[in-house]
C-alpha cells in the first residue's frame, strides 16, 4: 500500500500528551498513511512511548535524534517523508478522525500543492474555532494585508496575556504541503 500523506510529529517531553496525538492518527478513517515521530532528545520517557506506540502499529515509525529543536524534527521529517502530500502534527495536538480523509478528497479533486484548514484551540474552560481566513483564492487590497500581515505578526505586548485572541500564524501545522514542492523548492525549517 502506496503512503498518501505522511504525518511529522517533532516530539520532546510531551508524554502527557502524546498518546491522544498518535491515536488520532492511527485512528484516521483513511488508513494509506505513514506516521513519523521525531523524537527529539525527549528526557521525559517521551521516545520510550514513541516506540512502544509504533510496536502497535506498522505505519508508524519513530526516529530518534538529539535535541535541536523543532525545525530540526520538521526538516528529518520532510527528507524522510514517503507521502505524497506531508503534514506537520506537534505531539500535543490532535486531529478529528476524518480529517485525513477530507484532505485527500480535496487532492482529488483539485490536485492542489498546499491545503490550509481550521483548527480549534481548546483551553480549560472553553474552545474557540479559529477560521482560517486564507481558504478562498483572494485578491488582497492594502486594507487586507494589514490583516494578514497582523497575522503572520501574531500577538504583540499586552496582547499575550490573552493568547484565546490568537488567530492563524505564520503555521505549519495547519497545512498539507505536496512532498516534492517542499523538496523542490529546498524548505527547510530554521532552527531559533
Amino acid at each position: 500500500m502506496e503512503n498518501v500523506v505522511t504525518i511529522v510529529v517533532p516530539v520532546y517531553n510531551t508524554k502527557k500528551y502524546l498518546e491522544k496525538c498518535v491515536s488520532s492518527l492511527t485512528q484516521q478513517t483513511f488508513r494509506q498513511i505513514e506516521i513519523l515521530l521525531v523524537d527529539d532528545g525527549s528526557t521525559d520517557g517521551s521516545g520510550e512511548l514513541c516506540d512502544r506506540l509504533a510496536a502497535g502499529d506498522n505505519r508508524v515509525r519513530v526516529i530518534h535524534k538529539p535535541n535541536g529543536g523543532a525545525a530540526t524534527a520538521r526538516n528529518m521529517g520532510i527528507d524522510e517523508a514517503s507521502g505524497e502530500y506531508v503534514m506537520f502534527l506537534d505531539s500535543d495536538d490532535w486531529l478529528d478522525l476524518d480529517a485525513i480523509e477530507t484532505l485527500v478528497l480535496h487532492t482529488d479533486r483539485n490536485q492542489p500543492d498546499v491545503i490550509r484548514f481550521n483548527y480549534v484551540r481548546e483551553f480549560e474552560r472553553k474552545q474557540l474555532p479559529k477560521v482560517n481566513t486564507f481558504l478562498e483564492e483572494h485578491v488582497y487590497t492594502e486594507e487586507a494585508c494589514l490583516h494578514v500581515c497582523r497575522q503572520i505578526l501574531g500577538l504583540t505586548g499586552a496582547e499575550m496575556s490573552h493568547p484565546e485572541n490568537m488567530n492563524f500564524l505564520a503555521s505549519c501545522g495547519f497545512n498539507m504541503y505536496r512532498t516534492s514542492l517542499l523538496r523542490k523548492a529546498g524548505v527547510r525549517f530554521i532552527p531559533i
